[in-house]
């Protein structure tokens, strides 16, 4: 029997990504703390268990951890600086052989999250239209027509109503809900991620764009050059694979701390201010 409603993996490094927004001057430190924060708010209510990963992290990182959650939830995990593409294969490991939980979670270390939210994306994961869950509702699906990243995104989204819209996407980022039951289907396709990157490795499970015509060269090169790695790797996946549903929220129960691409429709500097104001 299940002790916990979801394992979380939460991978963490001490350096801030290339295109990370940066807050008030804060250090990638300080930063960590205001988003874990914020994910142990959306968490309320919610009985966890968080496998931290921290890779080449300072001490005082095991000691943020140590102090903001219980100790009864908490396994630390540390690495000497594998890397981004590493800690993500490690994920996928802990959850895996974890057996605390069929929910299963990864997390980032750069995602800020709404109070009492878990709980809504626990509830949609039960669904049985869905595979995976977003807490993002990426930029990318509204940004300009003009921009070749949107292209990408013009396709057809089923629409389910749980508490708030969800809808399904081509793909998403390294932060999402699934089951380990799930997980094990497919783990060898995320377990490409090294090689495909994101968008590769959501695009040859949720198969969504495979017959799209894009109608941007800039599209077409992506589509192309991501298509020829993805039969590359895993052409029966994505000839005759089973297609999998990923559902993002609306509006957004997170946001990808990325300069420029903060979910759309929220505030969420101001949320933010008032977080670390405090």
């Amino acid at each position: 029997m299940n002790k916990y409603q979801v394992a979380i993996a939460y991978r963490i490094c001490p350096k801030f990504s290339r295109n990370a927004y940066k807050l008030k001057g804060l250090d990638k430190y300080e930063v960590s703390k205001v988003c874990l924060e914020s994910f142990l708010r959306c968490l309320t209510g919610v009985n966890f268990k968080i496998y931290a990963i921290l890779d080449g992290c300072p001490q005082k990182y095991n000691v943020l951890f140590e102090e903001l959650v219980p100790s009864d939830r908490l396994e630390i995990i540390q690495f000497q600086g594998i890397g981004n593409s590493a800690t993500f294969l490690e994920q996928i490991k802990v959850l895996l052989t974890q057996n605390d939980s069929e929910m299963v979670y990864f997390a980032e270390d750069d995602y800020f999250y709404l109070e009492n939210t878990f709980s809504d994306m626990l509830k949609v994961i039960k669904r049985k239209e869905v595979d995976f869950v977003t807490p993002y509702d990426h930029l990318d699906y509204y940004k300009d027509k003009s921009n070749y990243l949107t292209d990408l995104h013009s396709y057809k989204s089923e629409i389910i109503f749980e508490k708030r819209h969800w809808r399904t996407v081509s793909s998403t980022c390294c932060t999402f809900l699934t089951t380990k039951s799930i997980l094990k289907k497919t783990s060898q396709y995320f377990e490409l991620y090294p090689k495909l990157g994101d968008y590769g490795m959501w695009l040859l499970l949720t198969k969504i764009r495979r017959k799209h015509i894009p109608t941007k060269f800039a599209t077409f090169k992506m589509i192309f050059k991501t298509t020829f790695k993805m039969y590359a790797f895993s052409s029966r996946q994505l000839l005759v694979g089973k297609s999998y549903k990923c559902w993002a929220p609306i509006p957004s129960v997170a946001t990808h701390m990325v300069e420029l691409y903060f979910a759309p429709g929220i505030n969420w500097q101001t949320i933010i201010d008032y977080y670390t104001s405090k």
